[in-house]
């Protein structure tokens, strides 16, 4: 029986998918079977997939034209046959013992999905990755365990609540049966597709369980996807994600308050991260950005972007009426002013008299 299927896309890492693999093929588990598709690379990283399959008849690959990391991840599902499917990243690697552990708690209860935790590392020094492993070096810690199933609606109230909700997909193991049953896939052709399938994939479970042990190595290096400078892509992927967001939850019925609030703010969140985004690029960018929307989504995202405009003048006021006030207290508790008002305090007693005696 083939317990993992390990779905690995690549594209163009002959520096670390070797590196990968044996992490893979290593582990203390044996029964798993190792996807490979192959994503169109130009470079050499076919040749070392097939040497290394000629070693170990686990791996299997799969080639295909450039189509982009969601439609690898969905080839990769259709081909797998193992009880759970586990998402790994080429230039990443797991512990060793990593499939194993899963497996065990699994064995124990029956989950849909099961997450778990993650350390970053590099292998290149410069200020960027340096940066980028700080401001990383707690984000894929997941702090509790959630050994009893709960349901996923629960569960995602809880980590959004913590700060603790990741989007990453290859920090869980989800059950191939309830993939099946449910057709769930990655939507192909953007960026940012996690961000999608980790929550449809969550908010419909039954069963979820969560363990803050660290099995997965994310390698934070350059011309990543995560490191790379953001364009109009990662604009489009942040609001596709929103809009399809939206007309899923069309589906749902949700009374709990609290959900709704926290599934609010984290739709807020990806729209924040769009706009954010958005105003830093150059207007040819922009341009492009906007002819790859509907009629529907163009208008979507100016009213998004008027409001978000309207909201940084009022605050911009509000900042001008405060700094205002202060300087007004300031002058009327210094020195000079009091000073100022002690010399003009006779002229001003006879002005009023002589007003008075005027209006007599």
């Amino acid at each position: 029986m083939i317990k993992f299927s390990v779905i690995i896309p690549v594209y163009n890492v002959e520096k670390y998918i070797e590196e990968c693999l044996i992490s893979v093929l290593n582990q203390t588990l044996k029964e798993i079977e190792i996807i490979c598709i192959d994503d169109g690379s130009t470079d050499d990283t076919l040749r070392i997939l097939n040497n290394l399959k000629e070693e170990d008849s686990r791996i299997c690959i799969i080639s295909q034209e450039n189509k982009g990391l969601s439609s690898a991840r969905n080839q990769g599902i259709l081909k797998s046959k193992g009880q759970y499917i586990f998402y790994l990243d080429s230039d990443d690697k797991l512990e060793l013992d990593a499939l194993e552990k899963i497996y065990s708690v699994f064995s124990v209860n029956d989950y849909d999905i099961l997450y778990f935790s993650a350390s970053c590392f590099a292998t290149e020094e410069n200020k960027l990755i340096i940066d980028e492993l700080n401001r990383l070096r707690k984000f894929y810690f997941r702090p509790r365990y959630v050994l009893e199933p709960i349901r996923g609606t629960d569960f995602f109230s809880q980590s959004w609540k913590e700060h603790k909700y990741i989007v990453s997909a290859c920090l869980q193991v989800v059950k191939r049966e309830y993939l099946e049953k449910n057709n769930f896939k990655f939507c192909e052709g953007i960026l940012h597709e996690d961000n999608i399938y980790t929550f449809v994939t969550l908010v419909n479970a039954e069963r979820v369980g969560s363990i803050p042990t660290v099995l997965y190595d994310r390698r934070i290096r350059n011309d990543s996807i995560m490191t790379k400078k953001k364009n109009y892509k990662n604009v489009y992927g942040l609001f596709v994600s929103y809009c399809l967001l939206m007309d899923e939850l069309d589906k749902y019925s949700f009374i709990d308050d609290n959900l709704v609030r926290c599934i609010n703010e984290y739709l807020y969140s990806l729209i924040s991260e769009a706009l954010r985004i958005f105003y830093l690029l150059n207007e040819q960018e922009k341009a492009v950005f906007f002819s790859l929307l509907t009629i529907k989504q163009e208008k979507t995202f100016n009213q998004f972007k008027e409001n978000r405009e309207l909201g940084n003048r009022i605050r911009n006021l509000e900042y001008i009426n405060q700094r205002l006030k202060k300087e007004k207290e300031h002058i009327l508790k210094s020195a000079s002013y009091r000073l100022g008002m002690f010399i003009t305090y006779v002229p001003r007693v006879i002005r009023r008299k002589i007003k008075k005696m005027r209006g007599k």
